[in-house]
């Protein structure tokens, strides 16, 4: 009895720290909620190039054009490509300025969640750890909002805040004893990193090292192959063929649009 409620206390604890600190990745969404249009934003490159991408872009995303009309007197599409591709939905459907900071907050979040489920997860298979998870939470807490804070551009979407997460999905998918919706759910997951993210900034990285990874776990016997991890990549990679294939067929030579 009393191992079971020292089991409940140490798992209510490890909830606690992780609301409290979404909580604090939530809250830098409130300056953007009271200052509305005089927000203030990182330039450097996002305010003058990947932002006025997805403003024309949403601007025709419906219209079975090829073309942007207002870019260099009529460029097509691929000149002007967008570094986190679903997202051209928020700034077709928002103001610029909430769209950007949706970007921000949801991008921070995922990098919470990411390190947080991580470190959570490393703690576990430690024996130490196992019986410290108040401990283990509050560390890994404070280490996703670390990662949160990290001045990452909001227009690169997952590309960098997603990493966390994506790691953490992709090592639970080898383990052959997760039951069946949250093998869905890292599909998932991997899926929208795919659609949130850039295959020139990260993509190319990470179907790189995730390749020679599943070479090296093929070849070497004392590893453990994981047909999931590996769909997983595939997956991956039809994502960023599907969301670039006008680009990589200009790219081949041929016409693309």
């Amino acid at each position: 009895m009393t191992k079971m409620t020292t089991k409940v206390k140490t798992q209510k604890s490890e909830k606690a720290w992780f609301f409290l600190g979404a909580l604090a990745v939530f809250f830098m969404g409130v300056p953007y909620l009271v200052l509305g249009k005089d927000s203030v934003f990182v330039y450097h490159d996002q305010l003058d190039g990947e932002v006025i991408a997805y403003l024309l872009q949403a601007r025709h995303l419906w219209d079975g054009s090829g073309v942007l009309p207002e870019f260099m007197n009529g460029a097509a599409k691929t000149a002007l490509t967008m570094p986190a591709p679903a997202c051209v939905l928020l700034y077709r459907w928002l103001p610029a300025e909430l769209a950007l900071a949706c970007m921000q907050v949801a991008g921070s979040f995922a990098g919470y969640l990411g390190m947080f489920c991580l470190l959570g997860w490393a703690g576990e298979t430690s024996e130490t750890l196992r019986r410290r998870k108040g401990l283990v939470g509050f560390i890994a807490m404070l280490t996703g909002c670390m990662y949160a804070y990290l001045p990452f551009l909001p227009v690169y979407g997952l590309s960098q805040y997603g990493l966390p997460l994506l790691m953490y999905c992709v090592l639970r998918l080898g383990e052959k004893d997760r039951p069946k919706n949250f093998r869905i759910l890292c599909y998932f997951y991997v899926l929208l990193f795919g659609c949130n993210s850039s295959l020139v900034l990260s993509g190319f990285a990470v179907l790189g090292i995730w390749a020679v990874w599943e070479i090296v776990t093929l070849v070497d016997k004392r590893k453990q192959f994981s047909a999931g991890q590996a769909a997983a990549w595939g997956i991956l990679l039809l994502t960023y063929i599907v969301e670039n294939g006008s680009l990589l067929l200009q790219l081949s030579g041929g016409r693309g649009e």
